[in-house]
């Protein structure tokens, strides 16, 4: 995903795949173990970094709305691959999954059934997707008063959008990704420039997309806990990117151009993303060990009347 506006002969082959999935998994834990993941020793702070004047504000890496602190957990939802008939279930197992916000544009909907909305207005919102937003005009002359922020991850092994367009001065900076390591580097470029901002991930990415000719792409579901709660424990608010995909319909299913080898590759038809609901909206085993750490590490430790109804 590029920066948006507001986004494993035989047995011994066997045993060193084995070997090196643990290993790697080792190694994140070590990670969440480091006291670098904490933060502490980030002092840099740019005094003209963005600052949110709408009904959600931040201050001390918080997150406010209306003057109240809130933690944001999030899930994906694009209403263009799910029937209208099916917008209310999905909404509805979000939020028993313990989200209290969703990503998309449900606005009504999702305030009916207690949920706030993280309104990525576009023209384009990645998504693999032409557009998918409101058309600029309209964005252009409807002043929009609310926070501001930009989503961006690595676009290579060492640079990330941040790099390459640092907007902290217009937005809040926020990151993307799915690994646990290179969220570590995205929060402190975060933390580096403001002591004010709070750390997000607006997209996890809780599996992804399929593409013809290649295999069902699968996030190991150990490798999801890991992160998951390590985001949680933190502190850290975040989106997963799908909570649900659905499907592309008719002729939507998108491609994506490979830079590096210069090749065109077209999505499929399913757009399930081996996310927590799966394209049929089933709930999976992933969603049952999201929800699970949702409530151990962040619903059990509110008082009551901060639960959502």
């Amino acid at each position: 995903m590029s920066y948006l506006t507001w986004t494993l002969l035989a047995m011994l082959c066997c045993i060193s795949t084995i070997d090196g999935e643990t290993n790697a998994r080792n190694n994140e834990l070590d990670l969440v173990r480091d006291e670098r993941f904490l933060l502490d020793d980030v002092t840099f702070h740019d005094p003209q970094a963005y600052v949110s004047t709408g009904s959600l504000t931040f201050k001390n890496r918080t997150f406010y709305l209306d003057g109240q602190p809130i933690r944001i957990l999030s899930g994906s939802i694009h209403y263009f691959r799910v029937p209208e008939y099916y917008w209310r279930d999905r909404l509805l197992k979000m939020k028993a999954g313990g989200l209290n916000s969703i990503q998309m544009k449900f606005i009504q909907l999702a305030h009916n059934v207690g949920l706030h909305v993280i309104f990525r207005p576009g023209p384009y919102i990645c998504g693999e997707w032409d557009l998918g937003g409101l058309p600029s005009l309209e964005l252009q002359s409807n002043g929009i008063e609310e926070m501001f922020f930009t989503s961006d991850g690595y676009y290579n092994d060492i640079d990330t959008g941040m790099d390459r367009a640092p907007f902290y001065k217009e937005a809040l900076p926020t990151a993307n990704f799915d690994k646990l390591s290179q969220g570590i580097e995205l929060f402190r470029k975060i933390a580096n420039l403001s002591q004010d901002f709070p750390l997000m991930v607006t997209e996890y990415w809780a599996g992804w997309f399929d593409q013809w000719g290649g295999k069902h792409q699968i996030y190991d579901i150990q490798d999801h806990e890991t992160t998951v709660s390590a985001l949680l424990k933190t502190g850290a608010s975040m989106n997963f990117y799908m909570y649900h995909g659905g499907t592309n319909f008719g002729f939507t299913s998108g491609a994506n151009w490979i830079l590096d080898t210069s090749t065109y590759v077209s999505d499929v038809t399913s757009y399930d993303y081996d996310a927590p609901l799966s394209e049929a909206g089933d709930m999976t085993l992933k969603y049952n060990s999201t929800r699970n750490l949702i409530q151990s590490l962040v619903l059990s430790m509110l008082p009551l009347n901060q639960h959502i109804n």
